[in-house]
């Protein structure tokens, strides 16, 4: 299992974490981050999690850990958020999450109904920040103005009496914790003020793809002062590689339904792509060798997918994960505005357990209508079997019946075995 993880008093988590790299100015790259909370954090693991591109706007800085035991009442790692819980649950399983000593960002408290009064929320959140005391940051994201609490005053109204609490009391008690400033729903809208879903929510409740976007990115301008700077590149540049594609040369196999060449060692491959102007051409993104991918036209009824494949040859035991870091941009085909019609992107390690983001979101989530652009890393997950080696996938799914204007770029792609890298 992952080595940093600390297992003192937790039946599920192994045990001596190392002490995060030390650091001369802030919080140093490589220190493990999870997020805790509940549906707004798990995200079904797709691209409506906020972990994804906090990760991406943290340009991979921080490690996201293991997620073990995903979206279960037992699950520690990265993502350690339970679609449904109340406080009273996260809290818990506060000894259950504690798996590390790096940074916590907690987000809850959205489920508890009116009858929960302020001082039972208050004493969960307690039971959270003992447990935690000994982590080196814990950020709290504040209360959500969803539709449900807008349209219940008793709840509004705790939240208005616990945000207070939490920003006196708790951090004059608590030395490692920091409440988000409320500056982090900027620009992000639940409902329309009369019942219905925001331009940034599903359901007037759930963030959009596109609302997760925006609240990772006021994350991170929240916390980035207290953050060494640096890229997963920088702390993992002492592990050893096992994805073979350096993206140089242009012999890679290239699907029948495109034109233009691939990178060596790579497979393009296209499905239902009927209608759709197809090019592969090569590139250089941030001084590393790129393989470029430019879709546009309209595309046709289903499933349309098309992805980058790399075949990896390793030992994978049960409980290691794959950590994958890379370049991408994803914007239209010029190269600037945002892409037209992009559903859903996964690039995964080994068979959809270790991801960023996944291809298959659904089309009521709002796709993807944002540039893409920077250091990515994964969300590794238990897999639960023995492989001597993966079809890697670098998967984009596209929005059917409807214009396409697409241009992907990725570019010096790396995957690490946390168990034989000892993190």
């Amino acid at each position: 299992m992952l080595s940093f993880l600390n297992g003192v008093g937790k039946a599920s988590a192994p045990t001596t974490p190392p002490e995060p790299p030390v650091s001369s100015s802030g919080i140093a790259i490589g220190t493990p981050m999870s997020v805790v909370g509940d549906s707004m954090t798990y995200g079904d693991y797709r691209t409506k999690s906020y972990s994804y591109w906090l990760n991406l706007a943290l340009s991979g800085r921080l490690l996201f850990p293991q997620t073990v035991n995903k979206g279960g009442a037992s699950v520690y790692g990265g993502n350690s958020g339970v679609g449904g819980d109340t406080s009273a649950q996260i809290a818990a399983r506060a000894s259950t999450f504690h798996s590390h000593d790096g940074i916590y960002i907690i987000f809850m408290g959205q489920n508890d109904n009116n009858s929960v009064t302020a001082g039972e929320q208050q004493t969960n959140f307690e039971t959270i920040f003992t447990e935690l005391s000994s982590a080196e940051k814990i950020y709290v994201i504040p209360f959500a103005e969803t539709v449900t609490v807008d349209g219940d005053s008793i709840i509004a109204a705790r939240n208005v009496t616990n945000l207070s609490w939490l920003r006196g009391t708790a951090t004059g008690t608590y030395s490692n914790l920091e409440i988000l400033p409320d500056a982090i729903w900027d620009g992000i809208s639940f409902h329309d003020g009369m019942g219905g879903a925001g331009a940034d929510s599903f359901d007037g409740v759930h963030l959009s793809n596109e609302g997760a976007y925006k609240l990772a990115n006021n994350i991170f301008s929240a916390i980035a002062d207290d953050l060494d700077s640096g890229t997963a590149y920088d702390w993992t540049a002492a592990f050893t590689n096992i994805y073979p594609a350096d993206f140089s040369g242009s012999g890679g196999t290239v699907d029948s339904d495109f034109t233009g060449v691939v990178a060596d060692g790579l497979q393009l491959v296209a499905n239902n792509v009927t209608g759709l102007t197809c090019v592969a051409s090569k590139g250089t993104l941030n001084s590393s060798d790129s393989q470029i991918l430019t879709i546009t036209g309209t595309s046709p009824s289903g499933n349309v997918d098309i992805y980058l494949r790399e075949s990896i040859s390793h030992a994978y035991t049960v409980d290691s994960g794959i950590l994958m870091i890379g370049n991408i941009k994803v914007t239209a085909s010029d190269g600037t505005s945002a892409p037209i019609g992009l559903q859903g992107m996964g690039l995964e390690a080994a068979y959809g357990k270790h991801i960023f983001t996944s291809r298959y979101s659904p089309a009521g989530e709002g796709g993807i209508p944002f540039v893409v652009n920077g250091v990515f890393i994964n969300a590794p997950e238990e897999h639960g079997s023995t492989l001597s080696g993966w079809s890697s996938d670098l998967a984009f799914r596209f929005s059917p019946s409807t214009t396409i204007d697409v241009r992907i770029e990725v570019s010096n792609v790396q995957q690490f075995d946390m168990n034989d890298e000892g993190i």
